[in-house]
């Protein structure tokens, strides 16, 4: 299942001391997501890195597992006496504690984002943040680009508001960024549909296929 080869990428990179890379689905599970800077990002691996410990064993292997497949992750740190994994990031907790489809999908914007060469969008944020509106690669590169300088200008939840909300556009004006005319049309959503900004599967029957039919190199 993708959650062994989640737990076997981390206990790969934490216990040598490197670090996730970002595009990776474990980078976004683990909650390094939630960081926002390198050295919290390293020392959430650190934490990471004694959960496992030197010398791991099959057992804590599947203690790791069993706690990503039901959300006990913020549980295991406490269990094991470091609960200061919250002093990385004020929302680290909330997210490891919540189910895939209560996370706010701003979460997949930021790992998005982060993944500086993608211009394919997952269904959730063709959804949810107007990438179904990019008629052309650059189109979503330029998107991405105006959601980076929002989120240097605004908390995460700010703009995860905004987007349940259906004002992207309306708050990265009011945030001072600045956008094209002709990109504006490419800030809209599916508001005001009960499904967006979370990660669920809902109303996401017209994202199924690809954003463009001929795929990224």
């Amino acid at each position: 299942p993708r959650t062994k080869q989640e737990v076997a990428l981390l206990i790969e990179t934490a216990s040598c001391g490197n670090l996730l890379p970002k595009y990776k689905s474990a980078w976004y599970s683990f909650g390094f997501v939630c960081t926002t800077n390198e050295e919290d990002e390293r020392r959430l691996a650190g934490l990471y890195a004694v959960l496992i410990g030197e010398t791991y064993t099959p057992e804590s292997f599947h203690e790791l597992q069993n706690a990503l497949e039901t959300c006990n992750l913020a549980i295991l740190f406490d269990t094991k006496g470091y609960g200061n994994f919250r002093e990385l990031s004020t929302h680290l907790e909330t997210f490891l504690v919540a189910p895939r489809e209560q996370r706010p999908t701003v979460w997949r914007l930021k790992q998005f984002i982060h993944d500086a060469d993608s211009t394919d969008p997952p269904a959730c944020l063709q959804r949810d943040y107007g990438f179904k509106y990019c008629k052309q690669r650059d189109e979503v590169m330029c998107l991405k680009f105006i959601y980076s300088k929002m989120l240097e200008k605004m908390e995460v939840m700010e703009l995860h508001s905004a987007c349940v909300h259906g004002r992207l556009y309306e708050t990265a004006i009011r945030m001072g960024v600045s956008i094209r005319t002709k990109d504006e049309r490419l800030m809209k959503n599916d508001y005001p549909s009960p499904f967006i900004g979370f990660d669920n599967t809902s109303g996401l029957e017209n994202y199924r296929k690809p954003l463009f039919k001929k795929q990224q190199k």
